[in-house]
């Protein structure tokens, strides 16, 4: 999800679903429409910083929990 930080600088952040906790982020410094592409099975981001360049990120995998019914 785009987020914008204190100084007004927009990043990319990996949110987890069950807590709502920031566990990474991309800084775009004020890229408020940025070109990026995700990859959820190698868990990868690809932003188009300019006309020729593409970087690559890699989030840290988080540990997903399962809710489950007792007996």
């Amino acid at each position: 999800m785009l987020m914008r930080d204190e100084d007004r600088s927009v990043a990319l952040a990996q949110v987890s679903k069950l807590s709502g906790e920031v566990l990474g982020a991309i800084d775009l410094g004020r890229d408020k429409e940025p070109l990026y592409q995700i990859d959820d099975i190698a868990n990868r981001i690809f932003y188009q910083a300019s006309d020729t360049v593409i970087e690559g990120y890699r989030f840290t995998s988080a540990v997903n929990a399962v809710a489950s019914t007792g007996p």
